[in-house]
């Protein structure tokens, strides 16, 4: 008896470590002479998924049958709405659980002329540091690092973009059960 209450006390101890764990997914992006390449990883911290190289495995694209309706429905501003208040319920419930561990953002642009340039460095600066406050006011910002280089004799964009965020299999399992609980899934 003691042996079956020791083995589902540590079981039932296991599982509540495998929900404290974080899930990390990293991004990377990159913009180089025309080119474009992109990176997906996923994690529980020590085992590693390389989700791009999964998703190029798996080109082949389902058969998609389409029903044939004469009637299209537009949807109200109300539904668009509900929709909307829907989305923002769901991250006010991650507000300060969902961590962004690094946000890095490197870029080299250019128009060709000085004044142009300019603007459009200040503008992309605005941009990307407008998109940071927000983000540090909901969810937690750990690292972030954003240069952008004006290329004031050139034309060109060369841009990088590496981000890598966390959040614990708890609050997404939480997330789902509010989610089922008030109907929004059937």
């Amino acid at each position: 008896m003691y042996i079956a209450l020791g083995i589902s006390a540590g079981l039932a101890l296991l599982f509540l470590v495998f929900l404290l764990i974080p899930v990390r997914i990293k991004l990377s992006f990159s913009h180089f002479a025309g080119k474009s390449e992109w990176a997906v990883y996923a994690g529980l911290g020590f085992l590693q998924i390389n989700v791009t190289k999964l998703l190029q495995k798996n080109t082949s694209v389902p058969e998609v049958r389409e029903k044939k309706t004469d009637e299209k429905k537009k949807l109200s501003f109300q539904e668009v709405e509900n929709a909307f208040l829907k989305g923002v319920e769901s991250v006010r419930y991650l507000k300060k659980k969902f961590t962004i561990r690094l946000f890095s953002f490197r870029a080299r642009m250019g128009l060709g002329d000085a004044a142009d340039t300019g603007i459009v460095t200040g503008g992309a600066y605005a941009a990307l540091y407008g998109i940071l406050g927000i983000s540090d006011r909901y969810f937690i910002l750990k690292k972030h690092e954003v240069v952008i280089t004006p290329v004031f004799q050139g034309v060109g964009l060369e841009m990088e973009f590496r981000g890598e965020f966390q959040l614990r299999i708890i609050y997404c399992l939480g997330l789902i059960n509010k989610i089922i609980r008030k109907g929004d899934v059937k």
